[in-house]
């Protein structure tokens, strides 16, 4: 089997033309194409959180990959990124509620923590989220793509930044297949 892959140019798309259209499934990657604003964007998650009014799951992981694209993106002031970067803070607590990664988190959590409290009060509490981080990600990486669990685990214990556990997290959360969570994990681990 043989795959050829296009290229597809974001940044040559006009955002405003899919808002118009409600194209809804492409709005976390409007922030990449040109003529993105703050107020476009504002309006593509107001109407993000109205199409998936019934699961907050899907809004939550929307709105990951928007902040993603945003943090990445070129094309937006800093001005800008910081309005909808705090209008995207406020759907954390969608993520953070979602059962799944509460479960995986609890776990690795209470596995950090057992060994953190042996290494120290101060050091232990950090290396246990960073421990129960690594944990989590190769837990999720377990549960959705079994074929990468030796790669992840390789991977994780590399990174030592809990902020970047988290985003790798997230984005391994949101990878839609196999191909996407091994770059994730390669592109984070570099």
């Amino acid at each position: 089997m043989t795959f050829h892959f296009q290229v597809l140019p974001l940044w040559t798309l006009h955002a405003e033309q899919y808002v118009r259209d409600h194209a809804v499934s492409i709005y976390a990657l409007l922030p990449t194409m040109q003529g993105v604003t703050d107020d476009l964007l504002l309006q593509a998650m107001k109407e993000l959180t109205e199409y998936y009014q019934d699961n907050e799951i899907m809004v939550a992981r929307q709105f990951v990959w928007m902040g993603i694209m945003v943090r990445r993106s070129d094309t937006i002031t800093r001005e800008e990124k910081a309005r909808i970067q705090k209008e995207l803070r406020m759907y954390d607590k969608l993520w953070d509620e979602d059962p799944e990664i509460q479960r995986i988190k609890a776990e690795a959590e209470a596995k950090g923590e057992a060994r953190g409290e042996a290494k120290g009060e101060a050091r232990g509490k950090a290396e246990a989220k960073v421990e129960a981080s690594q944990e989590m990600i190769v837990g999720i990486v377990e549960a959705r793509f079994p074929e990468l669990v030796d790669l992840a685990q390789e991977r994780v214990e590399k990174i030592r930044q809990l902020e970047v556990l988290n985003l790798l997290a997230k984005q391994i959360v949101l990878a839609p297949d196999e191909a996407t969570a091994r770059w994730t994990l390669g592109t984070f681990a570099a």
